[in-house]
């Protein structure tokens, strides 16, 4: 119950001062807006997005990196992210999305093929929460089950800035699943952020973000 508890005022902490830094950041020059600091109340939260799973370490996820698609926070409806448009087929079964040519990640990357990376990353995490969400992908099952090559799965890369996804049957909610902190694209090198923010330091009483410039500039 304790735990609980922590874990609410915690999310309700983190929503308040994204609030209240919303309205007073409004006031100043972006230029300004270099550091976030958040004081922690959980111990060793997970910063992997495939592996995490309480609602307090997506709201830190969500600083530091970024899916295809996002939500609008005052109707919590898919809005593009890191995705500039996307296509859907006449059986609306593959979406075909185009990646924003003004965001890369902290290090300066961001291609399709590190978009597929990702999302093949997250299917061959054992146990990963929400990689089950990615079911309705064409061959996603088999492939977590080995029965399939990488090659075999339904997403594939068109171009640099474009990756198509097949789908077993249509599903208008494929953009909310896309939403999900676990989809969010993330680099095989380490403490590389897709992201707003990078994170410059974690210590026991609080995390320290800063602004991630390839994001911004």
């Amino acid at each position: 119950m304790k735990s609980v508890f922590k874990q609410k005022f915690f999310s309700l902490f983190i929503l308040i001062t994204l609030i209240c830094c919303q309205n007073v950041f409004s006031q100043f020059d972006s230029k300004y807006q270099r550091e976030f600091v958040i004081s922690i109340s959980q111990d060793n939260p997970d910063l992997n997005p495939h592996t995490a799973s309480y609602s307090t370490e997506a709201q830190l996820i969500n600083g530091l990196y970024e899916g295809l698609f996002t939500y609008e926070p005052r109707t919590l409806q898919p809005i593009p992210a890191i995705c500039e448009s996307f296509k859907l087929s006449r059986d609306k079964k593959t979406w075909t999305f185009t990646l924003k040519e003004n965001i890369t990640f902290s290090n300066g990357e961001k291609t399709a093929q590190t978009v597929k990376n990702s999302w093949v990353k997250l299917l061959q995490t054992k146990d990963a929460p929400y990689s089950s969400l990615f079911d309705i992908v064409q061959g996603a099952i088999e492939f977590k089950k080995g029965l399939i090559s990488e090659e075999e799965l339904g997403i594939k890369i068109k171009d640099e800035k474009t990756i198509s996804v097949k789908l077993i049957n249509p599903a208008e909610h494929f953009p909310n699943i896309l939403c999900v902190q676990a989809f969010a694209i993330i680099s095989e090198e380490e403490n590389v952020f897709s992201g707003a923010f990078v994170l410059k330091e974690i210590a026991e009483t609080h995390i320290l973000f800063e602004k991630n410039q390839n994001y911004w500039d």
